[in-house]
């Protein structure tokens, strides 16, 4: 049998007729037209959660039925006028060695991941509230400080004179009268604004008598600052405080999502990346 099979003729007919059964196999299969492009449900579906950078499936499905005639002949239109640029572009081979399109690429998976990470993302109150304590210190309220204030400038006469004035004014003030001041770089009023601002306005001296020393309701000073000087009027001191949950729960909401997207796409990544075999080439040897 062995002598048999190593016949020439003999191989050269199996050889032929393993060559037929390949013919037949392939006919057997659906020609591939690459000038074909099928609009269909799943296309149009798919082409509109890129369009709109959203992947929620059972939402774009809603909006694809919902759409009115002319709205859905111009996605079909979109569609297929989008699908034939790509194909001639790849057909020409722009996708090849270029950076743009390798970032677009990349940009488009990003959004398919972040799509499927935050479908269906049920967060319960007892979740916000361990994220929220975890977390406080990010949620500390700074401290804030309403006032009004008198500025004596120290460009009219030097320090000593706008001291003086502010004197005078600060008795004026006592008597009942309105004195005349100078204009602020700044402001003449703040409300409710948080410490930060106020030393990079006033300065780090002023800024501390007004959180620790200052009392609410009488003009104080005068108050000296690398302008000239100040007489304040306080009027509400608040020191840095931690807030209720139910204060900033909109906001530790919405970074707990986030914070839950984005553990979920280095996830989805770090999945992937086991398909793959990375090889690291030391390039000093």
């Amino acid at each position: 049998m062995r002598t048999l099979i190593k016949e020439p003729l003999v191989q050269f007919v199996i050889g032929g007729l393993l060559f037929y059964a390949f013919l037949n196999l392939k006919a057997g299969e659906p020609e591939v037209n690459p000038y074909m492009i099928e609009v269909s449900e799943e296309a149009l579906l798919t082409y509109l959660q890129f369009q709109n950078k959203s992947f929620d499936a059972a939402r774009s499905t809603q909006l694809l039925g919902s759409m009115d005639a002319d709205h859905r002949t111009r996605l079909e239109a979109d569609f297929i006028r989008d699908e034939i640029l790509v194909r001639e572009a790849e057909n020409l081979g722009l996708s090849k060695d270029d950076e743009i399109i390798r970032r677009r690429l990349i940009q488009k998976m990003d959004f398919i991941i972040e799509g499927f990470t935050t479908a269906d993302q049920q967060i319960t109150e007892q979740e916000l509230k361990t994220f929220y304590e975890a977390n406080h210190r990010d949620y500390t309220l700074p401290a804030e400080a309403s006032f009004t204030h008198l500025f004596f400038s120290k460009e009219k006469g030097g320090l000593d004179v706008a001291k003086d004035r502010a004197e005078q004014a600060l008795l004026a003030l006592k008597a009942g009268s309105t004195p005349s001041a100078d204009r602020f770089y700044f402001h003449r009023n703040y409300i409710e604004q948080p410490r930060a601002l106020i030393n990079d306005h006033f300065g780090s001296e002023i800024t501390s008598y007004l959180f620790s020393a200052a009392q609410t309701g009488k003009w104080q000073g005068p108050l000296q600052s690398e302008y000239g000087y100040h007489l304040i009027y306080a009027q509400n001191i608040k020191p840095e405080r931690q807030p209720l949950l139910e204060q900033v729960a909109a906001r530790v909401l919405n970074d707990l999502r986030r914070t839950r997207r984005d553990q979920a796409k280095a996830e989805a990544i770090e999945k992937l990346k086991r398909k793959y075999t990375i090889i690291r080439k030391n390039e000093a040897n």
